[in-house]
C-alpha cells in the first residue's frame, strides 16, 4: 500500500506540467447584463467586459477576434484588441 500510494504521488507530480496552459489572451468578451427590478420588466443587455484566458490551443483568429475551445466543446471568442502571450514551460511558479 505504501508503494502504492508513493506511485500515485509521483504521477500526479510528473503530470503537472502538461496541464499547464501555453497561451494567455487578453481581450474583451462579450456578455450578457440583466437590468430591472420588481417593478420594471427586466432587460437583457449585451455588454463587452474585459477577459483574461489560458488555453493550450487556439484554434483560429482574425483581425478582430481570436477564438479556442473550451474542455467542454463551448467555443469561446476574444474580440480585438486583444493579446496572446505565449507561456514558457521554464518559468519558476
Amino acid at each position: 500500500m505504501k508503494y502504492l500510494i508513493i506511485l500515485f504521488i509521483i504521477t500526479l507530480y510528473s503530470c503537472s506540467d502538461s496541464l499547464a496552459p501555453k497561451y494567455k489572451i487578453e481581450g474583451k468578451a462579450e456578455g450578457v447584463v440583466e437590468t430591472g427590478d420588481f417593478f420594471r420588466p427586466k432587460k437583457r443587455i449585451n455588454v463587452k467586459k474585459d477577459a483574461i484566458a489560458y488555453t493550450d490551443t487556439i484554434h483560429g483568429y482574425n483581425e478582430d477576434s481570436i477564438w479556442y475551445y473550451n474542455s467542454n466543446g463551448r467555443k469561446v471568442t476574444i474580440l480585438a484588441p486583444y493579446v496572446v502571450y505565449e507561456i514558457s514551460k521554464n518559468t519558476e511558479k
